[in-house]
């Protein structure tokens, strides 16, 4: 199942009960991105990830989409800065690029390569 991680608690185990293997969409690492962007919040898919690791036997994995015109090498991605220890190794993170085909000058790919390898470092970081 891909889910960008909105569930209440009261429906999650009528679905997750009945699902093998989940992949979160984890829009960004900070509350403001979330509350600009999607225009929705970051705790909810924090809960989702602590319910799906400590009631249920899903394998599941944190995806997340690196968008150079709306992440910034120095600021974001934070998951350096988030503490996700709680998850262990065993949940996989996926960096993601926007496809080169979506109107980025070959500048922004560049940048983009460097935010999923600091995305990647900061992530390991953050197991720790």
């Amino acid at each position: 199942m891909v889910t960008n991680g909105y569930i209440t608690y009261d429906a999650f185990h009528d679905i997750y009960d009945h699902i093998d293997a989940a992949n979160v969409d984890l829009k960004a690492f900070t509350e403001n991105f979330y509350g600009k962007i999607t225009l929705t919040h970051l705790q909810p898919v924090l809960e989702t990830l602590a319910w799906l690791k400590n009631e249920t036997s899903v394998w599941f994995e944190i995806t997340n989409l690196m968008i150079p015109t709306l992440m910034t090498i120095r600021r974001k991605p934070e998951a350096g800065r988030m503490d996700f220890g709680y998850l262990g190794p065993d949940v996989p993170p996926a960096f993601h690029r926007v496809p080169p085909g979506l109107k980025l000058q070959t500048s922004r790919a560049r940048r983009q390569r460097r935010l999923i390898m600091r995305g990647k470092s900061r992530w390991r970081r953050a197991l720790h």
